[in-house]
This record gives structure tokens, sequence and C-alpha cells, in this order.
């Protein structure tokens, strides 16, 4: 195949790479430096690709006074720029705070961007099969999901808070169970104001 040919299929990609919790001094754990060192390996051999940086912060942040200092996006993109990415093709996410958020905010980019078809999903090899399943329940079966993915080596394979979103995702009062594939209108006006991220908030720990 031809180097004008898998440019012009890449057209019809997009790059989705999902952030992790920044710490307060801003510096980027070494796993998301592996995720995006990937990206930008990838990015090389098709550099007609878009790429969405997605992630606000964490849940687990929200009972500050205020927003937290680094949202995941700017870290990621200020990286991929330093890098060799253009800057025009990143495209920030910033409306997220867990996976459910990433993929329905970044379906909100996809449908306007138009013409893409394949999503290009960057995240931890543990957290694969979680977000197959939440991608495809918000995105539907139109799409086409291809995964890049590393092996997580500072994190635990679920967070307290990713232990909960797969109750959200899979139990049986969850948003996502009984939702056909593809129709999130549910999700408008029920993410992070549904009774379980009530709860959720509810029982986050007092900053100290």
């Amino acid at each position: 195949m031809d180097q004008n040919t898998n440019a012009n299929e890449t057209r019809n990609e997009i790059i989705i790479v999902l952030g992790t919790q920044i710490p307060e001094d801003g510096v980027m754990p070494n796993d998301l430096k592996n995720r995006l060192d990937a990206v930008v390996s990838h990015y090389r051999q098709h550099p007609y690709l878009r790429i969405i940086a997605c992630g606000k912060h964490a849940l687990c942040l929200e009972k500050q006074d205020n927003d937290p200092a680094h949202y995941e996006c700017r870290i990621m993109k200020s990286y991929l720029v330093n890098h060799g990415v253009k800057s025009s093709k990143v495209i920030m996410e910033s409306r997220s705070k867990n996976t459910i958020g990433n993929a329905y905010y970044s379906k909100r980019i996809v449908q306007k961007l138009g013409a893409i078809d394949t999503l290009v999903i960057v995240c931890a090899s543990q957290h694969q099969p979680r977000v197959k399943y939440i991608f495809t329940k918000i995105f539907g079966h139109e799409y086409n999901f291809n995964f890049l993915t590393l092996e997580a080596s500072q994190v635990p394979a679920f967070t307290e808070s990713e232990t909960r979103e797969m109750e959200l995702s899979l139990g049986n009062k969850g948003l996502l169970p009984d939702m056909d594939a593809g129709d999130d209108s549910k999700l408008k006006h029920k993410l992070y104001k549904s009774k379980f991220y009530i709860d959720y908030f509810n029982n986050l720990p007092q900053p100290s």
C-alpha cells in the first residue's frame, strides 16, 4: 500500500488518548508519559491523524475548594506539542472526570468533526475491557475501535473510583446496561448528576 493511500485512510481515524490523575506538583506520571510517547510514535507514522486528549481531572479531586491546578488534557497537549505533534492536531476534551465522561464528551467532538469511523483508543491494558464496553455503549457499533494499550506499572488494575464506575457501568441500576449502543441521550442530564455520582461525591474525604 503506497503512502498516499495510507494518508487517505487515516483521515477517517482519530486518536483518543485517556488521561490519568495529575499530582499537585504537575509532574506527569510515567505511565501517562509512556502512553503519550506511544501516541507520538503512532502520529509520526500517520501525520494526518487528529488527537483528542481527554480529561479535566479525576472525580476524587471534586471536593477541593477550587479546580485542580493541572488539567489532564492541558498537560497532555503540552507534552505532545513539545514532542513534534502539531498543535492544531490536538483537541483538548476538558470536561470529563472519568471514563464514561471521556467517551461521552469525545463523541461530541467526533460528531462535530464528521467523516470519522475509526477510533484509536490509547489506554492502560488493564483497563481495556472496561474502556471498550463504555466506548461501545456510548459511540455505538457504527464505529470501529482499535486499541493502543500499555501496561500500567504504578497503579492497581482498578482504583476505588474505577471500581465504583464499574458498578455504574454494569450494575443493574447503572446508567449503561439498559442503554442501546450508540444512544447516549440519557446521559445528557445524568452524567455527574445521577444518584451514583451524588453518593460518590458525598462519600469523598474532605480535603485536608
